[in-house]
């Protein structure tokens, strides 16, 4: 069953807030990017000139409300002023929008991609005994991190697939693309005597995680296994509410309502410690988890 990237977002919410309830209402109609209003479906009441809004990916600035009309500009906070369909939830000044989470949900899936939990792709070329070099495609181009192993098709009832020793093949990036088109190729320097001419060649690469293109994109393409799937939540919360401790150090006005004593500074920061642990637990699991699956192998 497919899990969409819109559950990524509920659930850094779920962390961040801890059961607090933020103001809500929805759209009543579709919005279109440029619309320049808004149409709510219940009392505005809570909603005045100034107010910011969250609707999907979009956060709008409300500069008047009539009724359950306001008056907005899309695209607001490095947003995008895209559609919004009608009976989308409006969250009202939250504490978070859905676009700051969602850019912090693709920082982490940087972040995690250099800490070594990664997806595993494949590459097919067709052997050949006059070639030594092999183009690996866009897809490689853009995301390999490195090549896991090489291994080869073998003619007859078997059906075996053995390894080529690492001495074997080599990986070049920055390619001549007149030759490699992609810019990434392998170098197949010592074939095995089992190669054989028009049989497959599989390239086995450790991917870069891909973040999703929309809230309805199917987290597989991520190339997380979904065992970690509650990983970027976590790293996404940890990383919005070290920009809280930001906002309430502002000397320009009243920050917060909560007494100095009782909140004092450093608590935000420090609020996040738990979330932090946890996050290192959960990485050196997943981490072993992928050991386990691709180990590593001496040639």
């Amino acid at each position: 069953m497919s899990v969409l990237a819109s559950t990524w977002i509920d659930a850094t919410r779920r962390q961040l807030l801890g059961g607090y309830t933020e103001l809500r209402n929805k759209t009543s109609a579709v919005y279109n990017p440029g619309d320049g209003t808004l149409n709510l479906t219940y009392d505005a009441t809570n909603i005045q000139a100034g107010t910011i809004l969250s609707a999907g990916l979009n956060v709008f600035y409300v500069y008047a409300i009539s009724g359950q009309i306001a008056t907005v500009d899309g695209g607001q906070l490095g947003s995008t002023d895209i559609a919004v369909p009608s009976g989308t939830i409006v969250r009202v000044n939250p504490k978070f929008t859905d676009w700051d989470i969602w850019q912090e949900l693709a920082n982490d899936l940087n972040d995690l991609s250099g800490m070594g939990i990664v997806g595993y792709n494949t590459s097919d070329v067709i052997y050949s005994a006059v070639l030594t070099g092999y183009d690996l495609g866009t897809t490689a181009a853009s995301n390999l991190l490195d090549i896991y192993e090489v291994k080869y098709l073998t003619p007859g009832p078997r059906k075996d697939m053995p390894r080529l020793p690492r001495s074997g093949w080599r990986m070049t990036r920055n390619a001549y693309t007149t030759d490699i088109p992609s810019g990434l190729g392998i170098q197949i320097i010592h074939p095995s005597s089992q190669n054989v001419p028009n049989y497959l060649v599989r390239v086995v690469w450790k991917s870069l995680l891909i973040a999703p293109a929309t809230l309805t994109t199917d987290l597989a393409t991520t190339g997380l296994q979904t065992s970690a799937y509650d990983l970027p939540p976590l790293g996404a919360a940890i990383n919005l509410m070290a920009g809280r401790e930001v906002q309430r150090n502002f000397t320009q006005g009243q920050g917060d309502v909560r007494r100095a004593t009782e909140v004092p500074p450093g608590a935000v920061m420090a609020s996040a410690n738990g979330l932090k642990q946890k996050r290192l637990q959960r990485i050196s699991t997943e981490l072993a988890r992928l050991a386990s699956m691709y180990p590593i192998t001496m040639d």
